[in-house]
């Protein structure tokens, strides 16, 4: 089966995932860190010199695409995944 690129992975995929070993995981990681261009909200912050209170309601609000890890949010930048909706 073949996905295009608005499809989300399939079941068996996921669960392919999870046989993977941590070495093998962490490069997938890596690899999606990098295509989305996920930076810190710290930097984030200095990119754009927006206030990270500002940063913290878009992530709330879903306005900005984002990756948590542990307590840690991480936003995606990547021209294409890039979704601040300023004028709202």
């Amino acid at each position: 089966m073949q996905l295009t690129q608005y499809q989300m992975l399939t079941n068996t995929q996921i669960s392919n995932l999870h046989k993977l070993p941590p070495n093998d995981l962490l490069q997938i990681m890596h690899e999606c860190a990098e295509a989305l261009g996920l930076v810190s909200v710290e930097d984030y912050n200095k990119l754009l010199g927006m206030p990270k209170r500002t940063i913290y309601s878009y992530i709330e609000q879903n306005k900005l695409l984002y990756f948590k890890l542990s307590s840690h949010f991480y936003i995606a930048i990547n021209d294409k995944c890039h979704s601040v909706k300023l004028t709202e």
